[in-house]
């Protein structure tokens, strides 16, 4: 009852008598599952500082990233800030490469290329958006493709900084950034098996 309560409370507007840090990872989840929550930055950065609890938080996050409301893109801030942590939500972020959103797949890109190389299933998709008609998704995939493979496929210069998630560059003119990405891709990138660990980007049964 007092889940149903605080979650009541807080779609209405009312903030609840005890601070979100106080409050537990299933109370929280069920707020920010609450897509008209006005407080989902509170909640989603609550959230993102449990990385112990990785593997319920990660995707739940991610999910909230494709939520059709203007500040979506903060669970991908923070998807981000958890760095190799967010693997959990693998399945969820490979889903939202293809999202009809730009910002949904540019900060879904930015986040698996801070997973690392245990994202390395989602290449091809993310080398298909080097190809993107937004500018920031073409930079996003760029890096994400650079840091999952660790190949210098943009110049150093363009590099994604994680503490600064809201600032990319923008790939204008077209291929100004993602140029070297597009030709390794062409010429070596597509003829490598990237699926010795597809299992990654497979949603998990429940």
């Amino acid at each position: 009852m007092l889940v149903l309560f605080l979650s009541a409370c807080l779609t209405i507007g009312h903030k609840p008598n005890i601070p979100f840090s106080e409050m537990g990872t299933q109370e929280l989840i069920q707020i920010l599952e609450d897509q008209e929550t006005g407080y989902f930055y509170d909640v989603a950065q609550e959230l993102s500082k449990r990385p112990e609890e990785a593997a319920l938080i990660a995707p739940v996050l991610a999910k909230a990233l494709s939520y059709p409301r203007r500040d979506s893109y903060e669970a991908g801030v923070f998807l981000i800030g958890m760095g190799e942590a967010a693997k959990p939500a693998i399945p969820h972020l490979f889903s939202n490469l293809t999202h009809e959103r730009e910002v949904v797949r540019q900060y879904s890109a930015l986040a698996l290329g801070r997973i690392g190389e245990a994202a390395e299933c989602a290449i091809p998709v993310l080398a298909s958006l080097l190809w993107d008609t937004d500018p920031a998704v073409r930079t996003a995939s760029a890096s994400a493709l650079k840091s999952i493979t660790r190949i210098n496929v943009i110049q150093e210069i363009y590099n994604f900084d994680p503490e600064k998630p809201r600032g990319i560059y923008q790939d204008i003119p077209e291929g100004n950034i993602t140029g070297s990405a597009r030709e390794w891709w062409k010429l070596e990138g597509q003829y490598i098996n990237w699926s010795t660990n597809s299992d990654n980007c497979r949603p998990k049964l429940d």
